[in-house]
């Protein structure tokens, strides 16, 4: 996975970013809260959960956390993906 997320970051994919965000955060709880955590700056989460994520979960949320880093970002996708998580919930 992380080969895969060095690749999405160097190719400055946000599209592919938000696909591989998305499936798995369908799957992983603290990685729902966590992506709120950064898209809603008034909704804060503790980082400890992150200490028992995988390495690939782990590399899930460094993705997350480099999303508006990507030249395409647009905060209407970010959006979407929030609705997303609140409906997983």
């Amino acid at each position: 996975m992380k080969q895969k997320v060095d690749n999405i970051i160097a190719n400055d994919d946000f599209h592919e970013a938000l696909k591989v965000v998305k499936a798995a955060i369908e799957l992983h709880s603290w990685l729902r809260s966590a992506y709120i955590s950064f898209y809603r700056k008034d909704n804060l989460i503790s980082l400890y959960g992150a200490t028992s994520l995988d390495e690939s979960n782990f590399e899930i949320l460094r993705l997350i956390l480099h999303l508006r880093k990507f030249e395409e970002w647009r905060d209407s996708d970010l959006y979407k993906l929030e609705r997303f998580v609140n409906q997983v919930k």
